[in-house]
């Protein structure tokens, strides 16, 4: 009797934290297009035009959107995106793959305020706060940069900005702001590269490259990029 208690009490202690941190993410296409999808490394091979995920926990979520495009021989699964994504706590997130392959989230409410999806639903906990997929809130940025500005070497500045990166995700501004508190353009260059799977508008990660003083470093940068 007395193990039948222990064991209903870890049940709810399981169910209800399992409530309290569970969220919602949809995926879909521009006009219906299907394609699949890899999140944390696994890959999602069911072709549809929207995903949904529940019981997702808090945390960065990296992703990677493939498509079939025709190469004038066959049909080849392509890589079109490759980023990041960041779910609250609690939240139903709405994510939509546009006309250029990029991934923007949309909406972002407390779950239980939307009507439940119609794509492919996938139960799985999976690990990903929220700015809206826009980098960190203005609060901890100003408090990150204040800690990296305090360390006294590159080393340490780039093991702080890689540890905040990776759990919260980053915008292309602010990674500029983190790469302009170091003191060498190797150091920089470091960063733009751990960070650009982490940056969460891709389309403006141009903007990093003011942060250079040589034009070999926005080079390596590119060609880096463009193997990723």
């Amino acid at each position: 009797m007395k193990k039948l208690a222990i064991l209903s009490v870890i049940f709810q202690v399981l169910f209800f934290s399992k409530l309290a941190f569970g969220s919602q993410l949809v995926i879909s296409s521009w006009h219906n297009s299907r394609f699949s999808l890899q999140i944390d490394g696994h890959y999602y091979g069911t072709i549809n035009s929207e995903f949904s995920f529940n019981n997702m926990r808090p945390g960065l979520h990296k992703i990677k959107i493939y498509k079939y495009i025709y190469n004038g021989f066959s049909q080849i699964n392509t890589l079109v995106y490759s980023g990041a994504i960041k779910v609250p706590v609690n939240a139903f997130v709405r994510a939509r793959i546009n006309r250029y392959g990029q991934v923007k989230i949309i909406h972002v409410s407390p779950l239980g305020s939307i009507s439940p999806s119609n794509g492919l639903i996938i139960q799985e906990g999976l690990n990903t706060s929220s700015n809206h997929g826009y980098g960190m809130s203005y609060g901890k940025f100003s408090n990150l940069k204040r800690i990296i500005a305090m360390q006294a070497f590159d080393s340490s500045r780039l093991k702080i900005a890689r540890q905040a990166i990776q759990h919260n995700g980053i915008s292309s501004d602010q990674l500029f702001e983190l790469m302009m508190l170091l003191s060498f353009e190797s150091s920089k260059l470091k960063l733009a590269k751990f960070a650009y799977p982490f940056v969460l508008d891709k389309e403006n990660f141009f903007v990093v490259n003011n942060a250079f003083s040589f034009s070999s470093s926005i080079n390596s940068l590119y060609y880096y990029i463009n193997r990723y």
